[in-house]
Parts: structure tokens; sequence; C-alpha cells
């Protein structure tokens, strides 16, 4: 062997030890940045189950540009299931129309609940599956804390 190809050799082993090194540093260096990345998406999230029987708003689809106009449909609906995996079957606030099933992403809770809904309504909540296993939940508005202000009139 010759003094070259020794050399080669060596310029050789170093350079790929010099690339395998890089490579991890720019690995780590990507899963830091989609880490901090990640963070930073979800700092403002809030993915509340929302409350069967809570008045919600619907997602506006709009084709084209739609940057000045509302995102949710001014029609009120409420929440009449919901199903594991963040989907749930919503109605028409007045109990009209069918039953859409559509997921947490299309659907924005307004906070509050619906208060004129039947006692004995069908209102479900699905424990252990898409289809069966369905539990009925009774919700009595009696029950729920209500603040009622008042305010006397200062008249003489």
């Amino acid at each position: 062997m010759t003094e070259i190809d020794t050399d080669l050799d060596n310029y050789l082993a170093n350079h790929q030890k010099q690339m395998t090194e890089a490579l991890k540093t720019a690995n780590d260096n990507i899963h830091k940045k989609a880490s901090e990345r990640q963070e930073i998406m979800n700092k403002g999230t809030d993915d509340k189950p929302i409350e069967i029987g809570s008045n919600i708003l619907l997602k506006k689809h709009v084709q084209g540009r739609n940057k000045m106009q509302d995102n949710w449909h001014p029609t009120p609906y409420r929440v009449v299931h919901r199903f594991k995996d963040k989907v749930y079957g919503i109605q028409l606030a007045d109990g009209s129309g069918p039953v859409k099933n559509v997921t947490r992403r299309e659907i924005c809770d307004t906070g509050r609940l619906d208060m004129t809904q039947n006692i004995n309504s069908d209102i479900t909540e699905d424990s252990n599956s898409s289809f069966g296993g369905w539990n009925v939940t009774y919700i009595d508005p009696n029950l729920l804390p209500i603040q009622l202000e008042h305010q006397e009139s200062g008249e003489d």
C-alpha cells in the first residue's frame, strides 16, 4: 500500500465520520424545531368536549375569497348525541330537521345550554361504540345553575 492510498483511506474515513455527525445534528435540529412549531400551534387550542344540549354554530364552507366573512353560519343548532372520536349529532335548535353527524372541527360551542328542550327528548350519548350501547341522558333544566339578574327600579 502506498502513501497516497493511506491518505485517501484516512480522508474517506474522516469524511464519512463527519457526514454521519452532520446528519445526526441535522436530524436533532429538525426534530427540535418541529416540536417547537407543534408547541406554538397547540398553545391556543381548546379541545374540550361539547356538552349534550349545548347550542352550537356550524362552520361555513365558502368557495373563493372569504377573508372578511364570518366563519360560522348564524343558524343555531344543538348537540343531541355524541359519539366517541369527536363526532357529534346535531339538530336545529328548535328541534326540527334531521340529525346531522359532524366532527368537532365543524362546530363552535356558544357556551349556552338549550333551556327550552323537552325533558323526555331523545338526547343520547354513545358510551361504547358509534352504533350500539346508547345511553339516554336526561337534562333537567331545573337542576342547571341559572343566574337571574334582577334590578329594582329607582323611580319614586
